[in-house]
Formats: C-alpha cells, sequence, structure tokens
C-alpha cells in the first residue's frame, strides 16, 4: 500500500492526489491518503473531497507503520549516502525539491511519500482519467450559477490575482514572488491581440485592491461571491472559462488544467519564486504561454 500525505490549500491536494492516481495507473499500487493534517486547529481546509469521490483515507495504524521516526531517519541515511541499495528498500520517501522526482515511480509498493509533486509530468499521460475523478459540479448558490452562466456566454477570461499572504505573510513573501500590475495588463493585451469581444472575470483574496487597479480595463467582472468556506467555488468557475490568466499558484494552475475548452490559451507568470534555487520549469506546462 502506498500512502500520500494530504497537506497545504486545495492546488497542492490536486497535485498530490493526481500523483497517486498515477501511481494506481501505471504501477497498479494501492493508494490511499493521510488527511490527519487538517485536524490540527489551525490547519488548511481539507477541500479534496469537493472534487473527487470516493477517496480512500488511511487509518493512524496503517498511516504509522511508514510514518515513523525510524523511516524517516533510514531515509535520511539513505540520502546521505546516495541511496546505495536503490529505493525498493525504502518505506518512507520525502519530496528532496520542487522538481519532477521519476524516483517515486521506483519505490516499493510499501511506502509513505509526503511532498507536493507539482509537475504535470508526474500525471500528465491520464488525463483523461483525472478529468473523469476530478469532477467539476455546478454551485448551488444562485449567485454562482448566475456568474456560470455568463461564463459560458461569453469568450470569457478568468484573471486570478493572489495577494493575501504572499504581500501579509514574510516567510510567503521570501519565497513567492506578487504577481503585478504589470504581468495582468501585459497578459490582457496579449490576449486582447488574439481574441475579439472577450469579458475579463476577476478572482482574487483581495477585492479592494483589484477593484481599485482593474476597474480601468473594459467588460471587467468582478466575481466575489465565494469566501473561506466557499473559496473552492472559484476554482470551478475559473475552469469554466474559456481562457486563463494565472498567478503563481497551484489554486488558478489547478483552474486552467481543468479546463477543456480545445482552444484555450493559458498565461502564466515566469517568475513563479523570489529564490533562484527554486525552479518552476517542471511546474508550468510547456504549452502554457509564460510573461
Amino acid at each position: 500500500m502506498v500512502i500520500i500525505k494530504i497537506t497545504g490549500g486545495l492546488g497542492n491536494q490536486l497535485f498530490q492526489f493526481a500523483l497517486g492516481l498515477a501511481l494506481e495507473e501505471t504501477l497498479g499500487f494501492q493508494v490511499k491518503y493521510d488527511s490527519s493534517a487538517y485536524k490540527i486547529v489551525g490547519s488548511r481546509k481539507f477541500d479534496l473531497d469537493k472534487f473527487v469521490g470516493n477517496l480512500k483515507i488511511a487509518n493512524s495504524e496503517e498511516i504509522e507503520r511508514n510514518n515513523n521516526v525510524i523511516q524517516k531517519i533510514k531515509f535520511q541515511i539513505f540520502q546521505w549516502v546516495g541511496f546505495p541499495f536503490g529505493l525498493k528498500g525504502l518505506n518512507y520517501y520525502l519530496e528532496r525539491n520542487f522538481q519532477y522526482d521519476a524516483n517515486v515511480f521506483e519505490l516499493s509498493n510499501d511506502v509513505y511519500l509526503s511532498g507536493y509533486w507539482q509537475s504535470e509530468k508526474y500525471f500528465v499521460n491520464h488525463r483523461v482519467k483525472l478529468l473523469e475523478r476530478i469532477k467539476i459540479s455546478d454551485s448551488q448558490s444562485p449567485e454562482n450559477m448566475k456568474y456560470l452562466k455568463r461564463i459560458r456566454s461569453s469568450n470569457s477570461v478568468s484573471i486570478h490575482v493572489r495577494r493575501g499572504d504572499y504581500v501579509s505573510n514574510s516567510k510567503a513573501n521570501s519565497i513567492y514572488a506578487t504577481c503585478d500590475l504589470g504581468y495582468y495588463e501585459k497578459a490582457i493585451q496579449h490576449l486582447s491581440a488574439q481574441f475579439e469581444d472577450l469579458t475579463f472575470f476577476v478572482f482574487s483574496d483581495d477585492m479592494e485592491w483589484v477593484t481599485t487597479h482593474f476597474s480601468k480595463f473594459e467588460r471587467i467582472i468582478f466575481v466575489n461571491a465565494n469566501h473561506g468556506d466557499t473559496a473552492f467555488e472559484d476554482l470551478k468557475l475559473m475552469s469554466n472559462c474559456k481562457h486563463n490568466i494565472i498567478a503563481n499558484s497551484t489554486f488558478s494552475w489547478w483552474a486552467a488544467w481543468l479546463n477543456q475548452y480545445e482552444r484555450k490559451v493559458v498565461i502564466a507568470p515566469k517568475s513563479w519564486y523570489t529564490q533562484k534555487w527554486r525552479n518552476s520549469a517542471n511546474l508550468v506546462p510547456a504549452d502554457w504561454y509564460r510573461l
């Protein structure tokens, strides 16, 4: 059995689930998920079950078998000496950097995986199956349904502006770049040069800022229906747009990836991280346009 730790926000949860599906499809492993991190007060919200049904959640005994001090020390020793016996003997495996790591497909069928796995290279060959499992159901909210109707009936573009902790939290700010207004202006110009009659739907965790800075653009609609426990509904709405301008956020990354419009154009920022040693080359799909 493979157990994958679920942690972080919805975007990260979807990456972790997608790796699990790829392991099931590629190697035939039974995969379960460890959602225990969300029992901690103040942790992020577990939203994966809003999109994926019939999740196999590991129990505490299954988790503890390989997610324990002994197995973690064993991993550290093996890593330090260069995995002298290969990977088959490892029962705990920690993602070692933010790059695609093909080693996860060489592990034994008895391992606990901890990491974010932020690359479509893990699961790009299983897109059809993932689209079957990750369901984008319509919202029950009348306000969201009004937005959805406008999105589906127009040449719609989602614009995701993430500020929040990227601006207010010093730790997050030291890791992630904040997309400035110039990035969004260039993205709007790039799409407007290719398509006519675009309508831009703006999603953000800082509506005051975007209202102040985006009101100058034409055909702008500010989507301000979802907050807190319903924030996941924004991902659904963005995925229904024909084109996507994303932030350096796994939340809007997944909205764009789940967008099934055949002629979609996705624009992503070149600067994802502030730290040069962090490389987003494996994170952003090759057919997305980077500005």
